[in-house]
């Protein structure tokens, strides 16, 4: 099985927990951006979200807050949708002191993933900084452990032994390398920005044109 095709199966599932996991400079945010890439020409995904800095790809919507992520949600219910978290290690751990954006996080993307036709992809750098809910196979779908920037190995309860792929190509996806992916329980501005474009749709739905929602949003301030 070729490795695109690999990657396409994870994906063809309704609504899977997948996580990367790797050394640094090894290329796992590339590695998901590119299953992400290959999802939209498949017709896999129809939006994504991530706390990435991605460039001008407009499929993309920055979310950096859980707030956002569930208004991002509630706004595109019927589309099939990827959720990329980078640097996963810094909102879920395995340390005694868990936080409340930890809990509330991981019982939204264990539990709730479903109903919104959510696939999530968390990057971690080692096995065993992940919660026990995430080691639990029950949850996840497939573990991809990055060796190389053009290797990884694949483990899945859709497979019956683990896969190793080679010569995996980069995205074309544009994105900031050296930022690191914040994500925090509320964001204001981030939330803010999310509210306008909610009553945004909300018009465009109603049938009001362009000019008449910019009016309508500058009477409302």
């Amino acid at each position: 099985m070729k490795g695109k095709d690999v990657f396409m199966k994870l994906l063809r599932h309704p609504s899977p927990i997948v996580i990367i996991l790797g050394e640094p400079d090894t290329g796992k945010t590339d590695l998901s951006l590119r299953i992400a890439e290959d999802g939209f020409n498949e017709g896999l995904i129809d939006l994504g979200a991530s706390n990435i800095e991605i460039y001008d790809d407009s499929r993309f919507s920055k979310v950096t807050c859980l707030k956002s992520l569930e208004l991002w949600l509630e706004f595109h219910k019927r589309a099939n949708k990827i959720f990329i978290l980078d640097e996963a290690d810094r909102v879920f751990t395995n340390l005694d002191v868990i936080t409340k954006l930890y809990k509330r996080t991981r019982t939204f993307l264990a539990y709730q993933h479903r109903k919104f036709r959510l696939k999530v992809f968390l990057i971690y750098h080692r096995f065993e900084d992940l919660p026990e809910l995430f080691k639990d196979t029950n949850y996840v779908l497939a573990y991809i452990f990055k060796i190389s920037k053009k290797t990884a190995k694949v483990y899945s309860r859709l497979f019956d032994e683990p896969i190793k792929v080679n010569n995996i190509p980069r995205t074309s996806i544009k994105f900031n390398t050296y930022a690191i992916g914040e994500f925090s329980e509320d964001n204001p501005n981030e939330v803010k920005q999310f509210e306008l474009l909610r009553k945004v749709l909300e018009l465009k739905k109603k049938g009001f044109e362009d000019w008449q929602i910019n009016e309508i949003l500058a009477k409302n301030g």
